[in-house]
């Protein structure tokens, strides 16, 4: 994920994949110093990402070392141990491993060092393996008792749920699902198997494959992000994100869509500010399985970007977005609405058309409830039997873990319901 991230964002700020902006910047304007929170200026006037990219295993970084990126980053940069996870939350930062977490946290503290207004932290990781489930939450862990004032944000991407799905997978789901609900101000979820769909329903992609995934998860971050990056107005700092999604601290995660998603393949067409906004609700444009005609929408935010002016968002197109979703009763105005008018770009090797604007929806609702009902019911499908747990328990894990894990998850399925069932008697009443 991390390769066409950083590729489009360099992109996007007219930067060369070594760090050199073309033409160079003028002095400091908002644009420059918005640029400035993900990117940081060398000595020798080149930039480079305020980021930090980890693994256990050394496969992944080491096609970051030798792909297009690998004059993007300095070598402190990425990190890789020489072990294994065991494919388990805690092999990934105990035994071995644990140099891999103490040498990541000196890099963070150094870099946090050079902020000269450190927000907080934006987290991207999948959490069916080791390294992003146990290494991932655990950093975010000290990150927070270190830096007690900053943001944790998460970018969390779950595996696709499969009948014969490895074991490890939902014993990892549920416990980095439970360290994100105390470590993570703000979690927002994504599904490989939601997102493999929309390539394989539309004939227009020619392939499905994780690099077509990588790549729509790049343009949901980008624009997501765009607010940060290019001084927009609804979400200018990290701490935003929380005030305007997260209104319960225990009911931190958020969904996301993105719209267009649409191939280089099809006829050119130009979609309009209402057709992308009022488009962003349907299946084909969730990038996780959502249903928003059975959840309820406890916060929302769209970001739209490009060629839009605050006309073309007006009260109509909200209107018609709240029929197509259910807010709770204190979300009277429906979503809120950001613009940016730096407009989407795409990567040369990347399937999906961009065309003058896009725009994203956040939401936090209670259509995730099924997602995180299906994560339990398959922990104890696999718990039950105790299949495959001798892996975990010889990496330090002790059975009360997954007992303690599965209650926090399952309250939090609880609140969902809850939340539901409020509004559902509330509807009721107005109705009679």
């Amino acid at each position: 994920m991390s390769d066409p991230m950083w590729r489009l964002f360099c992109r996007e700020h007219e930067m060369t994949l070594n760090g050199s902006h073309t033409p160079p910047l003028p002095i400091p304007t908002l644009e420059s110093e918005a640029m400035q929170k993900v990117f940081e200026e060398t000595n020798l006037g080149k930039y480079r990402p305020r980021a930090l990219l980890v693994d256990v295993e050394p496969t992944a970084t080491d096609a970051i070392r030798s792909g297009q990126c690998r004059d993007l980053f300095v070598s402190d940069q990425i990190i890789s141990g020489t072990g294994s996870t065991n494919n388990t939350f805690f092999g990934s930062f105990g035994g071995v491993n644990h140099s891999v977490l103490e040498e990541s946290l000196n890099v963070i503290r150094k870099m946090a060092e050079r902020c000269s207004n450190l927000e907080g932290f934006m987290l991207f990781h999948a959490i069916g393996g080791g390294t992003g489930s146990g290494l991932g939450t655990r950093l975010l862990e000290e990150l927070l008792d270190r830096f007690e004032k900053s943001q944790n944000l998460t970018f969390c991407v779950l595996p696709s749920p499969q009948p014969q799905s490895p074991s490890f997978e939902a014993y990892n789901n549920l416990l980095a699902l439970n360290s994100l609900l105390n470590v993570s101000h703000d979690t927002t979820i994504y599904e490989n198997a939601a997102m493999l769909d929309i390539f394989e329903k539309d004939p227009f992609f020619y392939t499905s494959t994780m690099d077509d995934v990588n790549h729509l998860l790049a343009q949901s971050v980008s624009a997501i992000t765009t607010q940060i990056r290019f001084d927009g107005t609804l979400f200018p700092t990290l701490a935003d994100f929380q005030t305007n999604l997260v209104l319960y601290p225990l009911i931190p995660f958020v969904s996301t869509s993105f719209a267009p998603i649409s191939s280089i393949q099809r006829t050119c067409q130009q979609y309009s500010p209402a057709e992308l906004i009022l488009s962003l609700p349907t299946s084909t444009n969730q990038l996780a399985n959502i249903n928003h005609k059975t959840g309820k929408i406890l916060a929302a935010s769209i970001m739209a970007r490009g060629d839009v002016v605050p006309r073309d968002i007006g009260q109509g197109v909200v209107m018609g977005l709240r029929k197509l979703l259910t807010f709770v009763d204190w979300v009277p105005a429906g979503p809120k609405c950001g613009l940016n008018y730096q407009p989407p770009t795409r990567l040369p090797d990347s399937p999906l058309y961009s065309g003058q604007r896009s725009a994203c929806m956040l939401t936090n609702t209670t259509g995730l409830r099924p997602i995180f009902s299906g994560i339990v019911e398959k922990f104890d499908e696999k718990f039950g039997r105790k299949e495959d747990l001798g892996r975990f328990l010889d990496d330090g894990a002790e059975e009360t873990d997954f007992v303690e894990a599965r209650e926090c998850l399952s309250r939090l399925v609880g609140d969902y319901c809850e939340v539901e069932q409020e509004v559902s008697e509330e509807k009721e009443l107005q109705d009679e």
